[in-house]
């Protein structure tokens, strides 16, 4: 599919923290029309049962940066799982930034429209939604990702140019409402800054897209089979993401106790870490028990939108529980 510089004349934004919608200042009349399909109407609190992230309303951008920067979490999440490109995933963004404002709980007046995307009922019912997960912000975001992926298919299939994606995103693949005009005004004009966003370091973007990245990568673990399966797909997540120094560590450290693990030669100084002896028997089951301790760590450390500098020996220090400790609840 051939590309196209959107961004050549125009200045880089320096500033990503702005690429997070503004919150609406101005409030809505108070008589104004609302279809019979929309859900512009619909309680929110009813949609987030003992959660606080959700939107303050249902319109565009009205949820505060920690929500917004859940949603970013959510969408490259799903967008990780499904092996999308970080070029993909910063076109997602674009899209979810122009349809809902990062507002899980945003919905359309005219249309049944609504969640990050702007999905109309009939289109997400297709990728799992109804009325019970609607606005349930992984459940969205994982529509809206297969949604797009699956656009994009029709547009590579057809030999159009990536604008093409958001074409039939908004149009279908076979109307013709606008989507190319929107895309070339509104979407394309942002992707690079959200690409930029998502491999720069020290911004509140970033880490909000980096825990998204960390989350996929943990979750992933559960469908895998075999210690080599989620070997091998940490070591896929960790080449993709060279921006994620804190991963890398993380990789590190889980390489490292499984091969002290299954009795294999190590490069760690003595005094770094200090392992029981195990009998070759019991290995297979240390190796795994190692595993899950370096899985949960990853988890809780670095998943939930916290970005620690954790050092390698830390990490490691961390992981490195006695043997006997193998039975304790994790």
């Amino acid at each position: 599919m051939s590309k196209r510089n959107y961004s050549a004349d125009r200045a880089v934004t320096q500033d990503f923290d702005d690429l997070f919608a503004a919150q609406p200042a101005r409030p809505l009349p108070a008589q104004m029309r609302v279809s019979r399909h929309s859900h512009f109407r619909e309680d929110i609190s009813a949609d987030n049962m003992g959660t606080e992230m959700h939107g303050n309303s249902r319109r565009w951008g009205d949820a505060s940066q920690e929500v917004q920067s859940r949603a970013v979490q959510a969408i490259v999440y799903a967008a990780e799982k499904v092996g999308l490109s970080t070029h993909d995933t910063a076109y997602l963004l674009a899209i979810a930034r122009h349809e809902s404002g990062f507002n899980p709980d945003a919905a359309s007046r005219r249309t049944s429209a609504s969640g990050l995307g702007q999905v109309i009922n009939r289109t997400g019912a297709a990728y799992g939604l109804n009325n019970e997960n609607r606005f349930d912000i992984n459940a969205n975001a994982a529509a809206f990702v297969g949604y797009f992926k699956d656009m994009q298919h029709v547009a590579e299939r057809r030999g159009k140019s990536e604008e093409y994606i958001y074409k039939y995103y908004h149009d279908g693949p076979s109307g013709n409402y606008g989507g190319r005009s929107i895309a070339r005004k509104e979407i394309m004009p942002r992707v690079d800054d959200f690409e930029q966003a998502l491999r720069s370091q020290g911004n509140e973007f970033h880490q909000a897209a980096a825990a998204g990245v960390y989350r996929a990568a943990v979750d992933c673990l559960d469908d895998c089979r075999t210690e080599a399966e989620k070997h091998a797909l940490l070591a896929r997540v960790v080449r993709k993401h060279p921006e994620l120094p804190e991963l890398a560590t993380a990789f590190a450290a889980r390489q490292q106790a499984l091969t002290v693990a299954a009795g294999e030669q190590t490069s760690t100084p003595p005094d770094t870490l200090s392992f029981r002896k195990v009998s070759l028997q019991d290995a297979t089951a240390y190796s795994g028990f190692l595993a899950r301790r370096v899985d949960d760590i990853i988890a809780t450390n670095l998943a939930h939108g916290r970005l620690p500098d954790i050092a390698r020996s830390e990490m490691l220090a961390d992981i490195a529980q006695p043997y006997a400790d193998q039975g304790r609840h994790i």
